[in-house]
Parts: structure tokens; sequence; C-alpha cells
């Protein structure tokens, strides 16, 4: 698989970027007041605002706070829904639930990890509450059942 080379943007458009951020970052502090104690609600907002915790907007927010920065990266990764990378451009999961494995999840997450295309993120769900159109994907956050299954396999490079 050829995988292309990250080439970095060019500095003024990175410090733009940056300071858009620290902006967010200023907004969304002060709606809390300035409170260390919520910083895991700035934390929420935040991801929330932009998809992630980019390590400029950590920054900013121990700054903010007037928090050791090992303090803001160590709640951001303790908790496993703080998002520390930009995420993918789509994202599949695979239900393993109950009733969506005796129908072949199990055979579906395999082939999936097989032949899933690059800019794909599989994960795998415990249920997703729609057992009786098992197996169930979650395509970008909406359910996706056998027939629809079978129009996603070609965009998602899976045969």
């Amino acid at each position: 698989m050829h995988r292309r080379a990250q080439v970095s943007p060019p500095l003024h458009l990175e410090s733009a970027v940056n300071s858009a951020v620290t902006a967010s970052v200023e907004r969304c502090i002060a709606r809390h007041g300035r409170c260390p104690e919520a910083l895991i609600e700035i934390l929420h907002a935040l991801q929330h605002q932009h998809g992630w915790l980019s390590p400029p907007a950590l920054a900013a927010v121990a700054r903010g706070l007037a928090l050791p920065l090992s303090r803001v990266q160590g709640v951001a990764s303790f908790y496993h829904l703080f998002a520390l990378q930009p995420p993918p451009r789509h994202r599949i999961a695979v239900c393993l639930g109950t009733a969506c494995f005796v129908r072949g999840a199990s055979a579906l997450q395999q082939r999936l990890v097989q032949d899933l295309a690059p800019g794909w993120q599989l994960e795998q769900l415990s249920c997703v509450g729609a057992c009786a159109q098992g197996p169930v994907l979650l395509v970008d956050g909406q359910i996706a059942g056998l027939a629809a299954m079978e129009l996603l396999a070609p965009a998602a490079g899976v045969s």
C-alpha cells in the first residue's frame, strides 16, 4: 500500500490555525468562568467544536486555566472518549452484539479488516440496538443494514 508523505503547512497558515484554535479555546474557557474544575467540560466542548483535541488546543487550555500542560494532557488521554488524533474521513463500526454476531458480524468484520479502503476507520460496538436488521454497521453515525451494505461496499473499497 502506498502512503503519501505528510507535508507540513506553510508557517503563516499554521500560525493562523493556531490563533483560531486559541481564540476558540479562550471563548470556551470564558463560558465556563475560567474555572479549572471545568476542565473536562471545556475539553468536551472543544472536541465537539473541532472534532478532536489538538496539541495547540491542549496547550491553550493549560495556559487559559493556569494548569500544568501535563495535567490537561493527562485528563485528555485518560478518558477514551477524547480524541487526540484528527478524525478519519469516514468511520465504520461493526455491531458485535449477540443478534448481529450470530448473523455473521464477525465474518463481516474480518472482511472489512482485509479490504477497507484508506480514509476509513474500522471500529467495533457491543450493540447498536437494531437487532432485527443485523448484522448492522454504523457508517459515519448512520445505521446500515444488509441492503445498505451492498451499496456501501464499493465506496469503502470492499468487494
